[in-house]
């Protein structure tokens, strides 16, 4: 049989009972928020970094290499030491397109992404153009004598499949020959080489 309990006793075991889980609900609140700052501070000794040439890489939550050079913060999909296999000789630098307008032809892909989130900052402008008057696109026609050219060939689009991976300066033009996927990582090669940390 049951214990009758009056009305008096079951406001006391109510009473007790809501103490005993508002208590519970203020130690999971604080014992969660340390938790949290201990991971987080966790979280900030984890990050990856590196030290290249005096310069310090990050690499931030979206997977892009964060870092400051001369008061400007660039991102790159790569940093120098994951393309140092990429040998080219080129005695630019990024002085070449400050103030001066800069055009892009080929297909637009990981190549025109790196190099137009990093040169915005120094180009006067930005936009495609074609080299001859053959261009499928209505835009400008520029030449390599009088204006700044990054010209980014895929090796798939190219009919001859011996030619190599490589970035080319000729008068103000530069060729970036490479296959789809490697891109973005020629483009970080070029960038590097232009800011002289490569």
């Amino acid at each position: 049989m049951k214990k009758i309990i009056n009305y008096e006793e079951r406001k006391k075991i109510a009473k007790r009972n809501q103490l005993i889980v508002g208590i519970l609900l203020i130690f999971l609140m604080i014992f969660s928020t340390i938790g949290f700052a201990f991971n987080f501070n966790g979280n900030e000794n984890d990050t990856e970094k590196i030290k290249y040439k005096d310069i310090e890489f990050v690499r931030d939550v979206n997977g892009y290499w964060t870092f400051n050079f001369n008061s400007n913060k660039f991102y790159t999909l790569y940093n120098p030491q994951e393309v140092s296999d990429i040998q080219f000789s080129t005695s630019e630098n990024i002085e070449k397109y400050n103030n001066k307008p800069l055009y892009f032809v080929g297909n637009v892909g990981d190549g025109f992404s790196e190099l137009y989130r990093s040169l915005d900052n120094y180009a006067l402008r930005i936009s495609n153009a074609c080299l001859d008057k053959e261009c499928k696109e209505n835009y400008p026609i520029k030449n390599c004598d009088s204006d700044n050219i990054i010209i980014i060939r895929n090796i798939i689009e190219i009919e001859d499949m011996n030619i190599k991976e490589e970035i080319i300066s000729e008068k103000n033009c530069v060729y970036i020959t490479v296959k789809k996927e490697n891109e973005a990582k020629y483009a970080d090669a070029y960038l590097f080489s232009l800011l002289d940390i490569k």
